[in-house]
């Protein structure tokens, strides 16, 4: 089986307290490889196999599905992604057989590994493809400046509509900046600068937003790291949901780094480098060039042939094809169906020739000697009488033959339309 799908993850479901079956959209190979998140009132958590879910559908190129014991409420959503450990438990042997099933369910949970990496790095925050990475220490200051002051970014989230209000007088605001000490002695007399707005048009542009004019006065020093980051307060504003999410997430926005770090070593660090301090903990990268290397061990005859079989040669250096007949020979098996009117041969393996000798008398020759006479015969066919029966000399077994007999119980021979011999060794 392969993994000819991209998706690794379902949902969100909405429950609605009746609803209990919900489904996922690729392969797991084991039930414990789904993860089954619930959210709710904004909480995450990782339900409960057997507890409180069931799962059918694993092994399945199409997915399956998570059957809830009790249907989610209309507070809940379920999320369903793939969960595969980050173990590797295939043993290839040195000159062990070969079994393909083996190594391609390796590649299977390596892809899939893969795939659930990647969904993780989805969901994290990343620069585009044309950006200079060197941009990239700036972006990680300017956040961490903003993780610094999260409660004031909470402030002006809460107060987004004044923000934006602000913003469309920023011009005004390095005004205020450059005179910000100014602004400080204005705020305290903030009732009579109305009455003196007439008189001046800086003071006019000031009038409405002195309510605010007195807020900022009290937070100077926040003011001045505002300032540093003037650009990227207007891209928030326009973002006001997103940066709430991330005021909420923000010890992960601060992880996520090492995290996508961590992630890009798991997919490719080099072959034998470990990952992490600990057995077979490699990357992705790792095991697929250990399972080329495996594969191209195996020596597999360089021509196929159809209905054939495979066998390691005798040296035990590489496989070698192998007819039917020839497996059967290597076994130690043979058998004939024959006329015994005539000792003609309807069909037969390990058999070169049958030779009537006289009225139900046959000596059966064998293809390939064998190694002594300690081979068991079985003597059937079809009956002429009630009374007949069929059996084998086992004075006169060789090695390269032996007679079977065809008679009735009172001893006279007879011949049959059809006789069938087995011989074991």
């Amino acid at each position: 089986m392969t993994i000819s799908s991209e998706t690794n993850r379902s949902g969100p479901y909405q429950g609605n307290g009746v609803t209990t079956i919900f489904d996922y959209d690729f392969k797991i190979d084991d039930r414990d490889h789904l993860r089954v998140i619930i959210l709710e009132n904004g909480v995450e958590t990782d339900a409960i196999i057997d507890a409180v879910y069931t799962v059918t559908g694993v092994g399945e190129q199409a997915g399956g599905s998570s059957v809830f014991l009790v249907p989610p409420t209309a507070d809940q959503s379920i999320t369903l992604l793939r969960k595969v450990p980050f173990t590797q438990e295939t043993d290839l042997e040195n000159q062990g057989a070969y079994n393909a099933e083996t190594v391609e369910r390796a590649l299977d949970l390596a892809a899939a590994r893969d795939q659930q990496l990647q969904e993780q790095l989805d969901r994290s925050i990343k620069i585009s493809a044309s950006a200079d990475p060197g941009d990239l220490d700036s972006l990680i200051s300017d956040v961490l400046a903003i993780a610094s002051i999260a409660a004031q970014v909470e402030i002006v989230a809460n107060n987004i509509a004044s923000v934006n209000a602000v913003a469309t007088v920023d011009t005004e605001i390095v005004g205020v900046y450059a005179v910000r000490v100014e602004v400080v002695q204005l705020a305290a007399v903030s009732g009579q600068i109305a009455t003196l707005a007439p008189l001046d048009d800086e003071l006019i542009a000031l009038a409405p937003v002195a309510t605010q004019i007195g807020v900022l006065a009290g937070i100077d020093a926040e003011l001045l790291a505002l300032y540093a980051i003037r650009t990227d307060i207007s891209a928030v504003a326009a973002i006001d949901e997103d940066v709430s999410t991330a005021a909420a997430n923000i010890t992960a926005i601060q992880d996520a780094p090492a995290a996508a770090a961590l992630a890009a070593k798991w997919a490719s660090e080099a072959e034998d480098v470990p990952v992490l301090t600990g057995p077979n903990r490699f990357s992705a990268f790792h095991w697929a060039q250990k399972a080329l290397t495996a594969a191209a061990s195996i020596f597999l005859p360089a021509v196929p042939v159809a209905l054939n079989y495979l066998r390691r040669n005798a040296t035990n250096t590489a496989y070698e094809s192998r007819t039917p007949a020839q497996v059967i020979a290597d076994l130690g098996l043979a058998w004939v169906s024959f006329n015994g009117v005539n000792g003609t041969i309807f069909g037969a393996s390990g058999v070169s020739s049958v030779v009537r000798n006289s009225t139900g008398n046959y000596t059966v020759n064998f293809a390939t000697a064998k190694a002594n006479t300690n081979y068991a015969v079985q003597v059937t066919g079809q009956k002429q009488t009630a009374s007949t029966t069929f059996d084998h000399l086992a004075a006169s077994k060789t090695t390269s033959s032996c007679l079977v007999r065809c008679a009735d119980t009172a001893g006279s021979v007879q011949d049959a339309t059809e006789i069938s011999v087995a011989i074991f060794s």
